[in-house]
């Protein structure tokens, strides 16, 4: 919203009316003044055709109950030749996942994901996010695997309480963990965590997949 101020408008949505009353705030204190916040469900977009210059999810593709129908949605609502833009977990073979979850995967015998927590790594085969575009339509589609820095700016106690509050994919397996073994699920989790903590914080590194392409230009939906 900073970036194209003053002549740009940003509208954020999400299902959810908490994460839209966090982001108000947020603008209220950066007196950032061209974004508004709306309730909105993907499948069914509450915008005209052709509304949007671009289109973006972050970490949110992952969830949509119907794919298909959600990207076609995006694509409905972006002008023709309009570019969306996702980011969305690569494989949950890497160190924020198998510190945590890996951990209690392996201390719980005949433990599995739960399928909402298998939909979090839905595109982290190479080729899956771009089949998905191409499928709804998207043309001039590109897809990168990008490792970034995770970092969590805090003890390593601190991130395993914050990841089991927030956690809903994730809840049945923790869920599953017996009383009296919670004590050494906790022990053996902070164990795995804090290696990557340098006594300040906790540096990851986590692989994520982008995903971009455009609204063909002589597109009619």
């Amino acid at each position: 919203a900073a970036r194209i101020a003053p002549g740009g408008e940003v509208i954020a949505t999400d299902l959810a009316t908490e994460p839209l009353k966090v982001g108000r705030e947020r603008a209220q204190h950066r007196a950032v003044n061209n974004v508004q916040f709306q309730p909105a469900d993907v499948h069914a977009l509450p915008f005209r055709d052709s509304e949007f210059d671009r289109v973006t999810c972050r970490f949110g593709l992952m969830f949509f109950a119907d794919l298909g129908l959600a990207l076609r949605e995006i694509r409905r609502v972006l002008r023709p030749g309009g570019r969306a833009s996702f980011a969305a977990w690569g494989p949950f073979e890497q160190p924020y996942f198998e510190t945590t979850m890996g951990v209690v995967l392996r201390h719980l015998r005949g433990a599995t994901l739960p399928p909402a927590a298998v939909a979090m790594f839905k595109f982290g085969g190479a080729g899956t996010l771009n089949a998905a575009l191409q499928q709804a339509g998207f043309s001039d589609i590109e897809e990168e695997f990008r490792r970034v820095p995770w970092v969590w700016p805090d003890s390593v106690e601190d991130l395993w309480r914050y990841m089991q509050q927030i956690t809903i994919p994730f809840r049945p397996l923790l869920d599953s963990i017996p009383a009296e073994e919670r004590a050494p699920v906790d022990a053996a989790v902070h164990a795995a965590v804090r290696p990557y903590f340098d006594g300040r914080q906790v540096n990851y590194s986590a692989m994520i997949v982008i995903g971009s392409a455009h609204r063909p230009r002589s597109d009619g939906a």
